[in-house]
């Protein structure tokens, strides 16, 4: 006797379920709204990690057939800038939706410079690489393109499999004052789901070579 593929997959779930196992595929759940997906980072058959093209990143698939569609909102860039004559300017390089924002605490990551002016940003995307261009954030005359790359490399699948990414930053003043712009980079130890919550997290430096700086999560 032949079971129905549905059926079958009605089965393989319930047994999952009965063992205190994550679901692959429950035809049952509710999706999120997928449409804001950009281009994802991390190498081939390495697991990804999803950024939206409103500069959020979300869509987590670290281990296999699991992901997490919603975004970690700690995972941030923002910019700030100053110029001599004593004005400021600072922003999340970000544009969650409403429905990402609601229910977030006022005095937490509600409290951040949700601003970004969505008019001013133009995002682009050629796989691996994608790059946004924020013209006028958050200083009216200052530009800030953020490329990113992951490590496709033709003829070389080893190499090309690595987990990584890289971003860089290009700052433009079109201004006639100087301005001192900082970027920073917020990130949850996590790779998305419950794993924030788990506990025993640690963070420590890396080995600093050529004045670069880096902070190893665990």
């Amino acid at each position: 006797m032949k079971i129905p593929m549905i059926l079958k997959g009605l089965m393989i779930n319930a047994d999952q379920r009965g063992k205190g196992r994550d679901i692959l595929y429950d035809p049952f759940r509710k999706w999120m709204d997928n449409c804001y997906r950009g281009l994802p980072l991390g190498g081939l058959g390495s697991g990804s990690i999803g950024r939206s093209y409103r500069g959020y990143f979300q869509h987590f698939q670290i281990f296999p057939a699991l992901y997490e569609e919603k975004p970690i909102l700690a995972n941030q860039f923002s910019a700030f800038g100053s110029r001599p004559n004593g004005k400021s300017y600072s922003t999340v390089l970000s544009a969650p939706t409403a429905d990402a924002l609601k229910g977030v605490d006022k005095a937490a990551i509600g409290s951040w410079d949700w601003k970004l002016k969505e008019k001013n940003c133009t995002y682009h995307a050629l796989f691996p690489r994608s790059w946004t261009v924020y013209d006028g954030e958050p200083d009216p005359e200052i530009k800030i393109t953020c490329r990113q790359i992951s490590p496709i490399i033709p003829h070389n699948y080893k190499e090309s499999s690595f987990p990584v990414a890289v971003f860089t930053f290009t700052v433009q003043n079109s201004g006639s004052t100087p301005a001192d712009v900082t970027l920073l980079f917020t990130w949850a130890n996590s790779v998305g789901g419950r794993s924030e919550l788990t506990g025993n997290h640690t963070n420590s430096k890396m080995m600093e070579r050529d004045g670069v700086h880096g902070v190893l999560l665990r």
